[in-house]
C-alpha cells in the first residue's frame, strides 16, 4: 500500500496560479503575508476551493514556529463540568476562534505537582498565554495558596485565573466581587424580614471576614454563629457533603428561615431535603438562595432565586487579558484584578419568613 503524502502549499499555490504567500495570507490568516500581499475576493475564493479540492490541512505549528506568533491560548480546567467555568469557557473558545487562535483545554486535578505539570506541557508549546479556571489548590489557608501560585508563574509568565479568593493578587485575574456575593442575597434576605438566615458551602477567610462584615452592617450580629454553622473552612467540599450540613441545620431549635448556599448544585440537594425529609415548603417555611442562576434554578418546582456571576462578561474580560499579555499591548507589569459584579436574580424561593404559631 502506498504511503498517502500530505498535500502541501506549494501545490495548492500551482493548482490556483498563484504564490505560496497567497496562499498563506489567504488560508492561514496570516497578517504579516496579508499586509504585503494582495489578491482579490476572487482569488480568495479560487484558493479556498482549490485547497478543499485537495484536501490541503494548514500546518498551524509550523506557522507559530517560523513567525514566533503563538497559535493558540491555553485553559487548565481542574473544574470543567461546574456550571459556571464550563460556560466560560466555551466562551473564551469563541473569543479565540474568532480572533483565528485556538485555545486548548487541560484537564487537571487540584493537586499543586498535577497543575505544575501541566503548565510545564502548555510551556513546552510555545502556547501565549495560560488561564486556570478557576484558580486551583487544594489549600485553603493563604499563605500556601499563594505560594503554590507564585510557583505557577515562574512557569508560566503570562497566567490569568479565574476566581481569586484572597487579598494579595499574584497573576491576573477576573473575579467576581465577593463583598457583594455576600451582600446581595444577605441584604435581600434581610429586607425580606429574616433574622435567622444560614449559608452553605466552602468559607476562606476573606470570605468570613466579608460576611461578618455585612452582618453587622445588617444588625445581624447575634445572627453570626448560625450564619457560619453551615460553612467549611478547612478544607473544599463538593456535593457529598451538602446533605448532613443541610439537615445539620435544619435540625437546629429554632431552624433558620433562609439557607444561602454558595452554589445552586448546593442549593438542589438542600431544596430536595427541606421538601422531602422535613416537610418545609421551600419559599414558604424556608427561603432558599443559590448561587451561579444555573438553568436548573428557574425549573424546579419553585424557581430559586439565585446569584448571577455574568459569565459571559467574565469570559469576555479574561480574553482581553490573556490577549493583551501574549501580544505584549500596553498592559501594567503589575497583576490586574477585573471585578464582575453579580446580579441577584429574584425568583419564588425567596420569600418572607413563615409566620411563627
Amino acid at each position: 500500500m502506498e504511503n498517502e503524502q500530505r498535500v502541501n502549499m506549494r501545490e495548492v499555490a500551482k493548482q490556483a496560479g498563484v504564490s505560496a504567500p497567497v496562499v498563506s495570507a489567504v488560508l492561514l490568516g496570516d497578517r504579516a503575508r496579508a499586509r504585503t500581499v494582495r489578491f482579490s475576493p476572487a482569488t480568495a475564493e479560487r484558493v479556498t476551493q482549490v485547497a478543499n479540492e485537495l484536501g490541503y490541512i494548514p500546518n498551524r505549528l509550523t506557522r507559530s514556529v517560523v513567525h514566533r506568533e503563538p497559535f493558540a491560548l491555553a485553559a487548565i480546567a481542574p473544574w470543567p463540568h461546574h456550571d459556571r467555568y464550563s460556560d466560560i469557557l466555551r466562551a473564551l473558545a469563541l473569543h479565540c476562534r474568532n480572533d483565528d487562535l485556538h485555545l486548548l483545554v487541560e484537564p487537571s486535578t487540584f493537586e499543586h505537582a498535577d497543575i505544575l505539570e501541566r503548565l510545564r506541557d502548555l510551556a513546552a508549546l510555545q502556547i501565549g498565554a495560560v488561564a486556570l479556571i478557576p484558580s486551583a489548590s487544594q489549600e485553603v489557608v493563604a499563605e500556601s495558596v499563594i505560594q503554590q501560585h507564585r510557583e505557577h508563574r515562574e512557569i508560566c509568565p503570562h497566567l490569568c485565573c479565574v476566581d481569586w479568593f484572597f487579598d494579595e493578587v499574584v497573576y491576573d485575574c477576573v473575579t467576581i466581587d465577593e463583598r457583594l456575593s455576600m451582600a446581595l442575597p444577605l441584604r435581600h434576605l434581610a429586607e425580606r424580614g429574616h433574622r435567622r438566615i444560614a449559608l452553605l458551602g466552602t468559607a476562606t477567610e476573606r470570605r468570613l471576614r466579608l460576611l461578618r462584615e455585612e452582618a453587622r452592617t445588617l444588625g445581624l450580629e447575634d445572627s453570626l454563629e448560625r450564619m457560619e454553622e453551615g460553612l467549611v473552612a478547612d478544607r473544599n467540599i463538593d456535593e457529598c457533603d451538602i446533605p448532613e450540613l443541610a439537615r445539620r441545620l435544619l435540625r437546629r431549635k429554632p431552624r433558620p428561615t433562609a439557607i444561602y448556599c454558595l452554589r445552586d448544585s448546593y442549593a438542589l440537594i438542600t431544596f430536595g431535603i427541606c421538601e422531602r425529609e422535613f416537610g418545609l415548603r421551600v419559599g414558604t417555611d424556608v427561603a432558599l438562595i443559590g448561587q451561579d442562576d444555573t438553568p436548573m434554578a428557574q425549573w424546579l418546582p419553585t424557581p430559586l432565586t439565585s446569584l448571577n456571576h455574568r459569565n459571559a462578561e467574565a469570559a469576555a474580560a479574561l480574553y482581553q487579558l490573556m490577549i493583551g499579555r501574549m501580544r505584549k499591548n500596553k498592559l501594567p507589569p503589575r497583576p490586574i484584578c477585573h471585578m464582575i459584579e453579580p446580579e441577584l436574580i429574584v425568583r419564588a424561593s425567596s420569600a418572607q419568613p413563615a409566620p411563627t404559631t
